[in-house]
């Protein structure tokens, strides 16, 4: 079946939406990535370690149906179970440990994509739907940082 046609569009907007969440979260100083701006909004690490989980669960998990690496974490970084009021006081990992999560899932997605076929009996992969998504919750997670801000 080959590499789907939508394979290097994805790609493209998955290294936009990384490359410039890691260009902002560069830009912030330490106090700026644990702390918060209110109840309202999360500390950035634990924004950075959710666009990772978010990730992992819906390419990894829901589209390719492979076991979690991270599952231990899923509850800390769940928006549903943690709301925005409480996440500064979580045990919440540092920043090296965010971007090492964020490169390490991101890696497996893009061999992933290489390996993936869209053969359209699976709507989470028609035109590389679930990918894109992934793109844009990581898009909104920078918006909501800069919110932060």
């Amino acid at each position: 079946m080959g590499i789907p046609s939508w394979h290097d569009d994805v790609v493209a907007e998955l290294s936009a939406a990384r490359d410039e969440l890691l260009d902002l979260v560069g830009r912030l100083d330490a106090r700026a990535l644990v702390g918060r701006a209110g109840d309202f909004l999360s500390p950035v690490v634990w924004d950075l370690a959710h666009v990772a989980l978010y990730e992992e669960y819906w390419l990894h998990v829901r589209a390719a149906g492979r076991q979690p690496r991270h599952r231990e974490l899923w509850p800390l970084y769940d928006a549903q179970e943690q709301p925005r009021d409480v996440r500064g006081e979580l045990p919440l990992l540092d920043l090296p440990a965010c971007l090492a999560l964020l490169a390490e899932t991101r890696d497996r997605t893009l061999s992933l994509l290489d390996r993936i076929a869209d053969d359209g009996t699976r709507p989470l992969l028609s035109g590389g739907f679930v990918f894109r998504m992934v793109a844009r919750h990581e898009d909104q997670h920078r918006e909501t940082i800069l919110q932060s801000l």
